[in-house]
């Protein structure tokens, strides 16, 4: 196979994998309990984009309910050290 057949190939697959990507609207949280109260912490890049547009380091329920309506989806990221 020639230089160029493989390079396009990379790209091709470089392209697919950015697809699949961009079309992932799994954001990773994780839950603390802080005083009674359960608190949703960012715990990828995309959540931790959404927190600092919503101006806080946790996610409200409020701010949750309107991510949600952007078509993402939530995943618990469980912390606890065994």
């Amino acid at each position: 196979m020639g230089f160029c057949v493989k390079m396009c190939i990379i790209i091709i697959e470089l392209t697919n994998i950015r697809k699949k990507l961009m079309n992932d609207k799994t954001l990773k949280v994780t839950v603390k309990n802080v005083f009674g109260n359960d608190l949703v912490y960012p715990y990828c890049e995309r959540s931790e984009i959404f927190a600092i547009l919503t101006n806080s380091k946790t996610l409200t329920e409020n701010a949750i309910k309107w991510i949600k309506t952007l078509g993402y989806n939530f995943e618990v990221v469980n912390t606890k050290k065994i």
